[in-house]
This record gives structure tokens, C-alpha cells and sequence, in this order.
């Protein structure tokens, strides 16, 4: 930029002295042509066809109108912005690497929040780089990346749908999510990309991909309404997540035969099936929040996973079949769901929360059951579960409504147990948790022998808006603001509890206490951890209740 600077002072002078007699050098009309200096000296013509036939003057004198000095000054402050990017990128490299001497050998760096809004000169310094991660900036434009790229990470900057990549033809990752990006067209030269995420722009279709040999792609959280993957190259696509859009219309899926995880969480399906064996590889489905009425799932052999909460679900056809399936989530169903042990009997993790559910349900043993997830069922009653689910470790049972838990007796593998708000009445402590010697976590507030000794359990509703309006208030504030914001469950409790009568603070030190002793893996109760301030002060307690009589000894009970 100096050296434009000096040829641009010595270009002023000559015209200044060459054009000294005249009082408006610089006005060009039909009688004073432009003037021109050749290697004899300064001459004149007004034939046209004489310029073009002459050679071009080793310095070329023009008079600069108006529209020219213009065109002076922005180019003038072009190279002052280059000047100024160059500058911050040198800052912004020696932050990220300062103890690398020899940038030109650099292969990765890291550049993220740190407010870059053009990385125009970058190639000049990391001419080889291959991984660039250049998150959470003002970037819009990508020129000046050096084609060596295999790695770019750009997240949350101000990337469009005319942000241009042909310049990068050797990449193979590219992180666009959370910028404003609404097509894909200028993506198609990437014919090496193979890993794209582009979650949360506004994006209304996959155009432009369909000859990328993709074996990754989210576009979560996008405006997409329809996808017909029928004449993709997508031979290889591994995992393919079109999840919060508002997809009705999905086609040829089928055709991807080496798709290994597919999630259609939150859209707006009506139907889903897989015509035949066509997915060979599928492990894991997602289609929660959707509007589905029946979902075929027959032929896919090898899927473990599948989750498909809040829908419109009577019945999963082809569930029998498929023996591989470990986890299956069928909650909040808002059409009566026919279902039976039968169909999940080899699964492990199941989830059916919102679904009423009868005793003929557990007619049939399930033996690989470790977790089960059965709150808000309008479970009155529940047979011994040592006979149905023997080798269960985690039972969820909120908001049922069981006057006793005599149920669990016997499951010795069970360790951690979660029945809130079931209207227990009472509890027999050697009846029930004599047995559980592995439990680790017991929570059974809002029932009917805990009520006021603990804080009121919020709904998950309650305590989303409680948090989303945390966040709305503290978003400009500090950290220690937010902290405070956001007490712990022991620091409530503290509150709370100091503030109890003693009609509720003993008997409550007292169940806690004895669960200790039934228990002695527990670490945490009723929702708040266990320390070893509180086993001592509870043991306490308990050896001066049984002196006063008021709490028989173990050997009497």
C-alpha cells in the first residue's frame, strides 16, 4: 500500500508540471483531447485510429475527471481497509498461536469470538492451512480462505445464500449453523465435502446437494416443508438430521441404504414407513413431535433405537418383529396406544410416560428391562415386579396413584426410584427398602406421608417458564447475577427447612435417617444429596429418639 502511495505522489507531481500553463488541466472536450506522454515528450492526437495502432506509453499521463478521483478515493480506502484487516489478523494469529514463529507451516488454528469480519488476506498468512475454526464473528464473506482448507468451522457469523465456496475445493467439513443462509446453490461446487451442518438458518430446501456425496447432514431448525432424496448421490449419507422444520412431505428415504441415524423429531409427518428392507444399516429413528396415526416399522432388522413421543399413535406396526430394538420412547400419545409387553419383550430402556396403561400390560415377564419409565400411566396398583421386570435398575412412577410401594420388594438390582406425587400413604421400611440393597436414589416427595417437608415439586412446564424468564431478565446482566438467579436445590432447601416447625423438621430428619440405615449406597434423597454432615447429624438423632422410646431400635422393630 506504500508503494501505491509513492507511484500515486509521483503521478500528481508530473501531471502538475506538465499541465502548469493551463488553468484547468484536467477538463477534457472534443478541442483538448487527453494528453499523452511518449518517449519523445508530451504530444497530442485526436485521431482515434492512430491510438489504437500505438503502442502503450511506458507512463501514461491522463486527466482525471470527476468520475475518476472518485473511483481515486474509493480505491484509496479499499486498501485502507485491507490494511486494516490485514492488521487485526496479524493480532488475531499471534493471540491464537503465540509461540508459533512459522505461520506458512501452521495446519490448524482456532479464531472463534473473536469479533473478525473479514478474513480477505488470511491465504497469505496460513497458505497451507487445513482447519480453520472461526465461530461466533461477523463473517460474511469467505474470500481470502486459502484453498488448502479441508476443515471450516464458521457457526454463528453472518454467512447468506450468495456467500460463495468455489475458492475451497479441497473441503470436506464445513459448520455453517446459525447464520442466515437460505440456499445451497452455491454449495454444489463442494463435490469433496462429505460432513455438512447448517442447523438454524432459513433454509426452505436441500437444492444444490444433490451431487455432494454427503455421509453427514443436519440442517436442524430450518424452514424446509418437502425433501425428495430419490436422485441423490447420497450413497454413503450416514446420518441425516431434518429435525424442527416443517417437513410433510418426505420421499424416497428408502433409497439410503447406508443411513445409520435418521431424526424427523418436530415435524409435521402424517405417515412414515420404509417400504421393505431398504435400510439395512438403520440403528437409531426419530420422529417425536410429529402427527403421526400409525407408524410401520417393519423390515428394519437391525434398529435399536426408536423415539417417537407426542404423536397421534393407535399402534406401531411391525414393533413384534424387531428383536434388536434396546430403547423405545412412546410417550404422550394423544390417541389410545395398543400395546403389549409382548412387543417390547427384548427391549431395555422403555419409555411410556402419558400412555394409560392397564394390568393386562404386565401379564407377560421382560426380563431385559433396566429402565422404565412408566410416570403418569393411571397406575392404581402394579403386580411384584421381581416377577416382571427382575433385573430393573431404574423405575420412573411419578404421578400415579399407588397407596402403597409394596411392589418393589424383592429387586435387588434396583437403584434409583422416582415416584413423586403417587399419593403414598405410608411406607414399610424393612418391608420394602430391607431389600434394596443397591439403591442409590430414592425421591418420593408429594406424597402423602412427605407432604410439607419438602418445597413443592414445579411441573417441568412451571420450570421451563421459570428458567426462560430467568434468561430473558438476566441476558444483559453479569455472571454472578445469573448464579444467584439460579439457586441450587441444597441452597432452597436450607431456606426452607430452617423455616419448618418442629412437627414437620423431626419426623422428616427421621425418615431421612432411617432410609440411611435401610439404604447405606444412598447418596441421594428426595431430590438433594446426601453428605456426611447430614449421616452424622441424622444418626444422632435417631440414638436420642430411641433413648427417649420414641423410635424403636432395630433389633425391637
Amino acid at each position: 500500500m506504500v508503494d501505491n502511495l509513492e507511484l500515486g505522489l509521483e503521478e500528481n507531481k508530473e501531471q502538475d508540471a506538465g499541465d502548469s500553463s493551463d488553468g484547468n488541466p484536467f477538463s477534457e472536450t472534443p478541442s483538448r483531447p487527453p494528453l499523452s506522454r511518449t518517449s519523445s515528450g508530451i504530444t497530442t492526437s485526436s485521431d482515434p485510429s492512430t491510438e489504437d495502432e500505438a503502442p502503450l506509453p511506458a507512463f501514461a499521463l491522463k486527466r482525471k475527471s470527476s468520475r475518476s478521483f472518485a473511483a481515486g478515493n474509493a480505491t484509496f480506502l479499499t486498501e485502507c481497509s485491507f490494511g486494516v484487516a490485514h492488521d487485526a489478523l496479524v493480532k488475531y494469529i499471534t493471540d491464537a498461536e503465540p509461540y508459533v514463529v512459522h505461520w506458512e507451516r501452521l495446519k490448524r488454528v482456532e479464531l472463534s469470538g473473536k469479533a473478525i469480519d473479514s478474513v480477505a488476506r488470511l491465504k497469505e498468512f496460513l497458505p497451507v492451512v487445513e482447519q480453520v475454526d472461526l465461530n461466533d464473528n461477523r463473517i460474511a464473506w469467505l474470500t481470502g480462505l486459502p484453498p488448502t482448507l479441508l476443515h471450516l468451522s464458521i457457526a454463528s457469523n453472518l454467512l447468506t445464500g450468495l456467500t460463495a465456496y468455489k475458492h475451497l475445493p479441497k473441503l470436506q467439513y464445513l459448520n455453517i449453523s446459525h447464520n442466515q443462509v437460505d440456499s445451497f446453490q452455491q454449495l454444489a461446487a463442494l463435490t469433496n465435502l462429505r460432513e455438512l451442518h447448517a442447523d438454524y438458518n432459513c433454509l426452505t430446501s436441500l437444492d444444490g446437494l444433490r451431487d455432494i456425496p454427503l455421509r453427514v447432514l443436519t440442517v436442524r431448525g430450518n424452514k424446509i416443508q418437502k425433501v425428495d432424496v430419490r436422485m441423490t448421490q447420497w450413497y454413503d449419507l450416514e446420518l441425516l438430521d431434518l429435525s424442527q422444520n416443517q417437513i410433510s412431505d418426505l420421499q424416497g428415504v428408502e433409497h439410503l441404504e447406508s443411513l445409520v441415524t435418521l431424526n424427523l423429531d418436530g415435524n409435521r409427518l402424517d405417515y412414515f414407513s420404509i417400504l421393505g428392507s431398504r435400510l439395512p444399516a438403520l440403528h437409531v429413528l426419530r420422529l417425536s413431535d410429529n402427527r403421526l396415526s400409525t407408524l410401520n416399522i417393519a423390515g428394519l432388522d437391525v434398529l435399536r433405537t426408536l423415539y417417537a413421543d407426542d404423536n397421534r399413535l393407535s399402534e406401531v406396526i411391525g414393533l413384534e418383529d424387531c428383536r434388536t430394538l434396546h430403547n423405545l420412547s412412546l410417550r404422550n400419545q394423544s390417541q389410545k396406544l395398543r400395546f403389549s409387553a409382548r412387543d417390547v419383550r427384548d427391549v431395555k430402556r422403555l419409555y411410556l410416560s402419558g400412555n394409560p396403561l392397564s394390568q393386562q400390560f404386565f401379564s407377560c415377564a421382560l426380563p431385559s428391562i433396566s429402565y422404565a419409565e412408566l410416570s403418569s400411566c393411571q397406575l392404581a396398583t402394579l403386580p411384584p415386579l421381581r416377577q416382571v421386570m427382575p433385573n430393573v435398575v431404574t423405575l420412573a412412577l411419578n404421578w400415579n396413584h399407588f397407596p402403597n410401594l409394596d411392589f418393589l420388594q424383592g429387586l435387588r438390582q434396583l437403584q434409583r426410584v422416582v415416584a413423586v406425587g403417587c399419593r403414598v400413604e405410608s411406607l414399610e421400611m424393612d418391608t420394602v427398602l430391607g431389600g434394596l440393597e443397591q439403591l442409590r436414589e430414592l425421591d418420593l416427595r408429594m406424597n402423602s406421608f412427605t407432604l410439607g417437608w419438602y418445597l413443592p415439586v414445579m411441573s417441568d412446564l412451571e420450570h421451563k417458564e421459570k428458567r426462560q424468564a430467568v434468561e430473558e431478565r438476566d441476558s444483559n446482566g453479569d455472571v454472578a447475577a445469573r448464579s444467584s438467579a439460579n439457586p441450587t436445590p441444597e441452597d432452597l432447601d436450607k431456606k426452607y427447612r430452617r423455616g419448618l416447625p418442629d412437627a414437620l423438621y423431626v419426623p422428616r430428619a427421621m425418615w431421612r435417617g432411617l432410609v440411611m440405615e435401610r439404604c447405606p449406597a444412598i447418596t441421594r434423597l428426595d431430590g438433594l444429596e446426601i453428605n456426611e454432615k447430614e449421616r452424622i447429624k441424622t444418626r444422632k438423632l435417631l440414638e436420642q429418639l430411641r433413648l427417649s422410646g420414641l423410635v424403636l431400635d432395630r433389633a425391637e422393630e
